[in-house]
């Protein structure tokens, strides 16, 4: 699973925030209706375009056993798909966007920052 960031720059000097967006699904979603292979290619070129695509390293799957042995623990469990992306934001300090705010805000105490704006 591949999780996305985009950087939006505050428009006040050079800051800028970094938001993970849970977007995997949506991805999922359009390329299940994307006819054909070479347009199938042809659309995740050019949404690489506009996301910069975060790979699994060893910091995130390290992050996300432990996210899921303290959920299990505590039978709070959440998808895999969930905690891999709540894995990514914690691991590489990202801010969470998403509107599955439900199961995410378990993971507050973990260190996960969610976006609620």
């Amino acid at each position: 699973m591949k999780s996305k960031k985009k950087s939006r720059t505050s428009g006040k000097g050079s800051s800028s925030e970094v938001l993970l967006i849970d977007t995997s699904v949506l991805i999922d979603h359009f390329l299940r209706g994307v006819p054909g292979e070479e347009r199938r290619k042809v659309f995740l070129r050019e949404l690489r375009k506009l996301f910069k695509i975060e790979e699994i390293d060893d910091l995130v799957v390290l992050t996300y056993c432990k996210l899921y042995r303290a959920l299990k623990r505590n039978d709070e469990l959440i998808e895999d798909a969930d905690l891999l992306i709540a894995a990514t934001a914690i691991a590489k300090g990202y801010t969470l966007w998403t509107k599955n705010i439900r199961h995410f805000e378990r993971l507050e105490k973990f260190g996960l920052k969610l976006f609620k704006g």
